[in-house]
């Protein structure tokens, strides 16, 4: 009964946990932000060193949809994800918060293109116009994507 309920509640709580976090986070000062840096001061707690947290977050380190086309991790970065995603056959269910407001599109890109070619990715870099061109045609949205959104 306990394991049950902790499947549930436990998502929901590091949600809230990581919304809240994210909201205290404020931008890193520089005229061109280091990828890593960004990463190390705003998605560390949760990523780790790639490898996610079991049961909680899914891992950066091999995951297709960071090295596949960068409009869908943008989308993610920029307004969150909710929900259960899968990752190599294991779903995860919580709640990643939207940088829109508190990242530029600089270190979007930035984040972005360090995470993808750290660990063993192997993508190319996002450019601070490839954010701003889905910042703008996703200006509109409020809520969290989900897998079934960005689904190829």
């Amino acid at each position: 009964m306990i394991l049950g309920y902790m499947r549930w509640v436990l998502p929901a709580v590091c949600g809230a946990f990581l919304i809240a976090a994210a909201a205290e986070r404020a931008p890193l000062a520089g005229p061109s932000p280091d990828g890593e840096e960004v990463y190390l001061h705003n998605c560390m707690d949760c990523h780790q060193d790639g490898a996610g947290t079991p049961g909680l977050v899914p891992p950066l380190d091999g995951a297709p949809w960071v090295d596949g086309y960068p409009d869908r991790i943008i989308r993610v970065l920029l307004n969150g994800l909710t929900g259960e995603v899968v990752v190599e056959g294991v779903t995860y269910n919580g709640v990643m918060p939207g940088w829109r407001n508190l990242l530029s599109d600089e270190e979007i890109a930035a984040v972005l293109t360090y995470i993808r070619s750290a660990w063993d990715n192997d993508a190319g870099p996002v450019t601070p116009e490839e954010v701003a061109t889905i910042r703008a045609a996703t200006a509109d949205r409020t809520t969290p994507w989900t897998a079934a959104e960005l689904a190829d």
